[in-house]
């Protein structure tokens, strides 16, 4: 659910595109590997045991994650608890791609669905 957009707003948001730059590809969380911990790391305000709480929200949560072309997370956006808006993150060499944009767009168009 969307609280502040008009039913034709959130249409138009879930009819957007978003098409990622060369080497970028849309991604799920493997929990497997340290995805979910490269994403808590990155977070400037994380608290000491933040991990279980992050990999809580990844798993339960809408979020949105891009990998490189070697499969390393590069721009991520989690929500939190309370499906806000919550830690957004693009590595600094991956900056100025338009993947904060498509992270945010993303993650939109999930909480929409």
């Amino acid at each position: 659910m969307c609280y502040y957009a008009t039913e034709a707003q959130q249409q138009k948001l879930l009819d957007t595109k978003v098409v990622l730059p060369p080497g970028y590809k849309f991604a799920v969380v493997d929990f497997d590997s340290s995805d979910a911990e490269i994403i808590n790391d990155a977070w400037e305000y994380k608290q000491e045991n933040e991990l279980p709480m992050t990999i809580a929200k990844l798993r339960n949560k809408p979020y949105s994650l891009i990998k490189d072309i070697n499969n390393y997370p590069v721009a991520y956006g989690i929500s939190t608890l309370y499906s806000l808006v919550g830690h957004r993150y693009v590595h600094p060499e991956h900056r100025h791609k338009g993947l904060a944009k498509a992270i945010d767009i993303d993650r939109a168009q999930k909480c929409i669905k």
